[in-house]
Order: C-alpha cells, then structure tokens, then sequence
C-alpha cells in the first residue's frame, strides 16, 4: 500500500503499518536487486529514511522515537559509503549536461574525470566488504520488524501527529532563513533535511485532501532534489580540493570548481523562489490549517460509513 494514512483508520496501528511495509520493501529490494545493487542500496537507503521522517512526524506521542530513529539511522549509514561514491559520478555527469553545450572545451578536457570517480568507487566499494555491509543490513531490517509490533502512540487522531508535524515545518522554515543569511553549504545541507522530511509529512497525510497536498509535495520533492544538487556538488568539490590536483592536475580542478561554483549559485537561486513559497504561512498558522483539513477527511470517512 502506499505510503500514506487511511481516512478513519487508528492512527497507531496505520503508523505501525506504514513502517512496516516501508521495511518490507526495503527487504525485497535487498533480494532482487532488480536494477542492479547500487541502485538497491540508493532504495533502501530512501526507505529509511521515510521511516525516520514517518517516526518524527509522531515524535511528541513516540516514548521510542530516540531509539527507533537511532536504528534506521545506522541501517542507512552502513550503506552510505557505496551510495556516497555513486553520487559523486552522478553529480559528475548531471555537470556535464548543463554546460556541454556552452562550455564544450572545459568539458571535453573534464572527461578523463568521470573514470577517476569510477575507481574512486571500486576503491571505496569493496565487494566483499559491501555483502557483509547489506548482511548485517538485513538482520537490522529483520529485528526492526519485530519492534514495530510494540510501537505505541500516546495521542490519537491528528494530536498524535501535530506537534511533529509543526515542529518539522518551523525548523525547515528557520533553516531556510539560516541558510540565506549565512550562506554556508552545512546550512544548505541542514535546510535540505528539513524540506525532505516535510515533504515525508506531506505524503503521510496526502490522502486528506489530495490535490493541494500533492501539490504541495510535489513542490518540496523539487526543492529537496536542487538542494540535494547543490550539497552533492559541494561533496564533489570538496573531493577535488583534496585529491584533485594530484589526480587531474591543477587546471582541470580549477576548471571544474568554476563550473561547479555557477551551478551552485543557480541552483541556490531556485531554492529561494521555492522555499518563499513553501514556507510563506507560519507553523501555527499552517497547523491549523492541515488541523482542520484532517478533520474534514475524518468526517467526511465516518460519514461515508454510515
């Protein structure tokens, strides 16, 4: 089923529900590695952290959320290394296809990099090393399905997911001001993580008024992935600073950090507009907004039950 709350449904056992597909999931990807294993351990790294973002949504009703959030969170980062190196090629090519038709000579003498990013990742990817790394992953899936079971809720309704949802929405909205004052990538990257999970939030609840929701979603879903752009590209930036000049020489990193800087300043540009319009309404504003969205739903569900 989707990831997302059904209307009249118990709240806790539809959060338990939710988790425990979103682990379901991540098994049979871990098994059939339809399209390939680095693009397994991107999914499953997705599914964490939607459960992280699903447990925050709910954090103020959740006595387990340190506990829960602390177990996926190092699910994720035994796979980080291999997903990490992957990124790095992507950022490269996605690079590549802005500025090959405006700048065809710096890109033509960048090419020889993208085999260096290959050999980056088989270095820092050992193949042994990643089995037993998505082993002792399936045995953390495994034993959080166990737990899931016990998950608890002290609230109901929309109390049990207010204050986490508010809460996720004045950070983001703090962090977007942050980021533009300071104008530093850790405060990017910071921002990033808010938007992502209150896009989580958003697609949880979508179902209570699905269009402007989607919308909405939809909208935090772009801001994410440019800013995810921009982080990845400070990554790779900073990768060339430290091994770039003995690798490539000194002239093609020069080249490439100019490229990478124009991209992150266009980048930043568009992030801007979206997060004006995303974070426009104040949280309690915006709470009790979603508040009365989600009454009308439950509502309008008892109503179709009779």
């Amino acid at each position: 089923m989707p990831f997302r709350f059904r209307a009249g449904k118990n709240v806790t056992r539809e959060f338990r529900r939710i988790a425990r597909e979103q682990v379901e999931r991540a098994q049979r990807e871990l098994d059939e590695q339809s399209e390939g294993r680095h693009e397994a351990v991107h999914d499953v790294r997705k599914r964490c952290k939607k459960i992280r973002g699903l447990i925050r949504l709910v954090r103020p009703a959740f006595d387990e959320y340190s506990a829960a959030n602390e177990h996926f969170r190092d699910t994720a980062r035994l796979l980080s290394v291999s997903r990490d190196a992957t990124t790095l090629i992507e950022c490269f090519d996605a690079l590549v296809t802005r500025f090959e038709s405006s700048k065809p000579a710096d890109i033509e003498l960048l090419r020889p990099l993208r085999i260096e990013l290959h050999d980056r990742r088989a270095e820092t990817t050992d193949d042994e090393q990643l089995d037993e790394r998505i082993t002792e992953v399936r045995v953390r899936l495994h034993d959080s399905l166990n737990a899931i079971e016990t998950w608890q809720l002290h609230a109901s309704g929309f109390d049990a997911i207010g204050g986490g949802f508010t809460k996720t929405y004045d950070r983001g909205r703090k962090a977007f001001r942050t980021a533009y004052k300071k104008l530093l990538p850790e405060q990017f990257h910071e921002w990033r993580k808010r938007v992502k999970y209150h896009r989580y939030h958003l697609e949880v609840i979508s179902d209570c008024w699905p269009g402007p929701i989607k919308a909405r979603c939809d909208e935090a879903k772009t801001l994410s992935d440019i800013l995810g752009d921009e982080h990845d590209l400070t990554v790779l930036g900073d990768v060339l600073q430290n091994e770039g000049p003995w690798v490539i020489g000194e002239e093609r990193v020069a080249i490439l950090q100019d490229l990478i800087e124009r991209r992150r300043g266009e980048l930043r540009a568009r992030a801007r507009t979206l997060g004006q319009r995303l974070y426009a309404e104040k949280p309690k504003q915006f709470e009790r907004r979603i508040r009365q969205i989600w009454k009308a739903w439950c509502r309008d569900a008892r109503e179709k039950k009779r």
